[in-house]
């Protein structure tokens, strides 16, 4: 309510500012624009030819261009243009209003009618209503034929005592702004029943979630506010299935003494009001709504449980919402029916709701490392597939001992490549250093632990393709974790065709030649980004150094995370994809993805309101959670660089 106020009050600061502004204007002799439009403020001897000008107290005579009449209406300089556009039983009508030939703005009107009404019958009962309280301009332009044209341009002109005309715009100017209003129409119609069906959605999802039987059509919203303890004022708003209800809004002065500062009084006082008037006026007040909302806590439902008991009101439902500390959004305490519900917040849930009972499909090549632990808390909602050539750390990964998700179905042992046959894997005395391209020992033995990369053996390893992979298994893999050692662009060029469903791909990097001939991260950066797959980030980045406390090391590798990007998802994917998309953000920790996610789904109905909203949550509660992480971590900071600066050396940088 307080807000009201502030924005009532700056509306009508707005209003006397501009009331001053063309006052002085007049006084100083600069005159506020005119359009010569008929029932306008015109000095009708000046348009007769010739205007007058006030430069002092002398009066200048100035040619006027063009052939003013005599009411001072310029033909044509004063017109409006009226244009439908109807679709899935609903229309949408733009009025345009020009003047002087320019573009004074455009207003979007949603009549009510029946669905088979035509379009003609619809735009007549438009006119009419429309310019029953309004001035009309000479010129009306309309986009659609009406049957009774004749007889609306005779009651227009009784009206004006002035002849008025209605023309179709067919070619011309006039008709390319038709054609530009029509595009306006369209949207303004398509974004109104969006509204609508998420209006709807919303409606069965609170119904649902308290088990409101007689589902929802119409809410009251109730809350009380006052300036210090005076001026005490209840405002009921109303919300229905196409939005505000704006006509149904009311507002009580607390009328009773003692009230004014008694927030449980004053919502009695407001709701006795509201519904003594309605059963003693039923059929001529407001109609009953389907469920009422109330600002407030326990105390206020009770309040307000009285006085609906005290109407025979028992069934009416009604809500009190309490907020938070706080007063972060899903923080609320809800009281309905005499209980208490809170609304679980943590991720897990949040994740449950969006995925539903879609599975995550994973390819792990170069499972040596095992499953990271990111997935491994969200295990339920992934199928796994591995592939690890070296026999050393495959078969350790189906041993009975491992907690890896992997069997001998899941997990293939060879190689991937950019093409089928065979390829020579390097084998390092560390298993995870394989590799088929072979070490760069000159700049490895540089570091510390270079024997990790001694070859101890050479085998051949047959290889395949992701591609076809993909036509064996059958299975179409979101997420595509890629670490081979240097090899990574060589398996996504076998890719070409399967990177087209993949939504996510975190792949290990090189920035330094770890091995002779390898591509590098640009070379990789330049691929992804050519399938449509956006860099979103470093998730680590490793550093060599030549002992363990010796200055900043080198940066050597890094694990790289390429996403589709939000905006790409929301609009050309399915309900399925997005929610896959938003479980792997979740994954790993993107709130800002998320959050791009949820905003770029706003107008789209791919998707519904239920799982929107969820989405937006996790991606507030992950960015949350991760500045309150980058604080600690801030903190943690300062003080290894106050009283360690070797280790800062090489544990910071």
């Amino acid at each position: 309510m307080k807000t009201f106020y502030i924005k009532s009050g700056i509306f009508i600061l707005g209003i006397l500012g501009v009331s001053t502004f063309q006052i002085h204007s007049s006084a100083s002799g600069n005159s506020s624009p005119r359009t010569g439009a008929p029932n306008e403020s015109t000095c009708t001897s000046c348009h007769t030819g010739t205007a007058l000008q006030t430069s002092g107290n002398n009066h200048n005579k100035i040619k006027l261009s063009g052939n003013f009449t005599g009411d001072g209406y310029l033909p044509d300089s004063t017109y409006q243009i009226v244009l439908s556009y109807k679709e899935s039983g609903k229309t949408c009508v733009q009025v345009f209003f020009y003047r002087s030939k320019q573009n004074w703005g455009n207003q979007a009107y949603f009549p009510k009618h029946d669905p088979d009404q035509s379009l003609s019958e619809i735009m007549s009962s438009f006119l009419m209503q429309f310019y029953e309280n309004k001035n009309v301009p000479k010129l009306i332009i309309i986009n659609t034929e009406i049957e009774d044209k004749k007889l609306i341009e005779e009651t227009l002109s009784k009206k004006e005592n002035s002849a008025i005309s209605i023309n179709v715009a067919k070619k011309g100017t006039k008709a390319k702004v038709i054609a530009m209003a029509e595009k306006n129409a369209k949207e303004s119609l398509n974004r109104k029943i969006y509204e609508t069906n998420n209006n709807k959605n919303l409606f069965e999802g609170v119904a649902k979630k308290f088990d409101l039987k007689n589902g929802l059509n119409l809410v009251e919203v109730y809350d009380n506010s006052h300036i210090s303890g005076t001026n005490s004022v209840g405002a009921m708003i109303t919300f229905g299935n196409e939005g505000f209800v704006k006509k149904r809004y009311r507002k009580f002065d607390i009328k009773t003494k003692g009230n004014e500062q008694d927030d449980f009084a004053m919502l009695k006082e407001v709701l006795t009001r509201r519904f003594k008037r309605a059963m003693l006026e039923k059929g001529n007040y407001l109609t009953l709504p389907d469920l009422i909302l109330i600002d407030g806590g326990k105390g206020q439902y009770s309040s307000a449980k009285e006085v609906l008991d005290e109407f025979g009101l028992q069934d009416l439902p009604m809500i009190a919402i309490a907020k938070g500390k706080l007063r972060n959004s899903g923080d609320e305490t809800f009281f309905y029916n005499g209980k208490t519900f809170k609304f679980d917040k943590k991720v897990s849930r949040l994740i449950d709701e969006i995925v539903g009972a879609d599975r995550i499909s994973l390819l792990d090549v170069g499972a040596a490392n095992g499953v990271y632990d990111r997935w491994t808390s969200v295990q339920k909602y992934i199928d796994y597939f591995a592939v690890e050539p070296d026999l050393r750390s495959s078969n350790e990964l189906i041993s009975p001992e491992s907690n890896s998700p992997y069997n001998s179905q899941t997990l293939i042992k060879r190689a991937l490549w950019h093409s089928n046959g065979e390829v020579t894997l390097n084998l390092c005395r560390k298993p995870m250093a394989s590799s088929v391209y072979t070490p760069n020992r000159e700049f490895i033995d540089l570091f510390q632990d270079p024997e990790r990369n001694d070859i101890v053996d050479k085998v051949k390893i047959e290889c395949t393709t992701i591609d076809d992979l993909n036509k064996q298994t059958g299975m179409l893999f979101d997420v595509i974790k890629l670490d081979v050692q240097g090899a990574e662009l060589d398996v996504l060029k076998g890719a070409t065709k399967s990177l087209s469903s993949v939504i996510a791909i975190d792949i290990e990097v090189e920035l330094c030649e770890l091995y002779l001939g390898q591509p590098l991260f640009d070379q990789i950066f330049s691929f992804l980004r050519q399938t449509g797959l956006e860099f979103i980030d470093f998730t680590f980045i490793y550093r060599w150094s030549p002992d363990q406390f010796n200055g900043l090391g080198q940066s050597t590798f890094a694990d790289a995370l390429f996403m589709l990007a939000p905006e790409k998802i929301a609009a050309s994917n399915t309900e399925q994809v997005i929610s896959k998309f938003a479980v792997i953000a979740a994954i790993y920790e993107r709130g800002d993805l998320l959050l791009r996610l949820a905003t770029a789904l706003d107008n789209s109905t791919k998707i519904s309101y239920e799982k929107v909203v969820a989405i937006k949550s996790l991606g507030e509660m992950i960015s949350k959670r991760n500045n309150r992480t980058q604080r600690q971590l801030n903190r943690v900071t300062k003080i290894i660089r106050l009283f360690h600066p070797r280790v800062r050396a090489h544990i910071l940088h």
